[in-house]
């Protein structure tokens, strides 16, 4: 690895630090990188789950407003969804 690839600058000077990758941790990453402090809140804040909507009027659209076909593309693109999250949680 080139001194370049090693070495991360200081924002407050401006100057390189040498990082030893095999030195022990004295602190958490997220305390590490002090400015990703400012979206915790926000990244805490930005789930949701079902009981916060009512989707009583979705549901009832999807049953009349929409041909067999329609449907079945719907119900395939969100298995396909829901597919995708499930091999991703299990990935990471």
């Amino acid at each position: 690895m080139s001194e370049s690839e090693n070495a991360k600058t200081d924002t407050s000077t401006d100057t390189d630090v040498e990082t030893d990758i095999f030195s022990e941790r004295t602190q958490l990453k997220p305390y590490e990188y002090s400015d990703f402090l400012d979206y915790v809140e926000a990244i805490r804040n930005s789930y949701w789950v079902h009981t916060e909507f009512n989707f009583d009027g979705d549901v009832q659209d999807f049953k009349v407003n929409t041909t067999p076909a329609e449907q079945t593309v719907i119900k395939r693109t969100m298995l396909a969804i829901a597919q995708i999250e499930v091999q991703v949680k299990t990935f990471w």
